[in-house]
């Protein structure tokens, strides 16, 4: 008598909760399919086109270096400001300031070829990428709104950069977990 409902709480434990962890089990596995494959669209429909872009874009930097007595300076402002961590950080020895960036030579930004590859392939872009699109494109407007004659200076505004440099640091991102070595 004991074995028979040992075998029924056996058939039972077997139909109902092997059924629910095997469904765990798949479950789980098409979600890590589909994430991997959405990454893999990502870098293949979105990075690799917009690194291909900037191929031939080359992108020089300049920063401004502060002496020491300057930093004390900045620190103490920040300070009275309660802002701890940016009064810090200007102690940091990679600290600069007033970035000015510059396309040095190769093709102008390729910002209008960026925003068709996005309305093309915009369903597997993510949302920073997506704002910082948005930021460069806005930035563009707002460059020639305040200069003196509606013409660019040369400069190349710094949300274009950040948004090169998220570029280049995703593809590189995916490059690495999605190509084999």
């Amino acid at each position: 008598m004991r074995d028979s409902y040992v075998q029924l709480l056996g058939m039972f434990f077997t139909a109902v909760v092997g059924q629910r962890v095997g469904y765990k089990i798949a479950q789980k596995k098409i979600k890590t399919d589909y994430y991997n494959k959405a990454l893999q669209n990502r870098y293949y429909l979105v990075y690799c086109p917009l690194r291909n872009l900037l191929l031939e874009t080359h992108i020089s930097s300049a920063t401004i270096g502060l002496f020491f007595k300057t930093k004390i300076k900045k620190a103490l402002e920040l300070l009275r400001k309660s802002e701890l961590r940016k009064a810090l950080d200007i102690f940091k020895k990679d600290h600069k300031e007033n970035p000015l960036y510059e396309v040095e030579f190769g093709q102008d930004f390729p910002l209008e070829e960026i925003k068709k590859v996005i309305k093309n392939q915009g369903k597997w872009a993510d949302a920073k990428l997506l704002n910082l699109i948005q930021r460069a494109d806005r930035s563009l407007y707002e460059t020639r709104a305040y200069s003196f004659d509606g013409k660019s200076d040369g400069l190349l505004e710094s949300e274009k950069f950040d948004l090169a440099d998220y570029i280049w640091d995703q593809y590189e991102k995916l490059n690495k977990r999605l190509l084999p070595r």
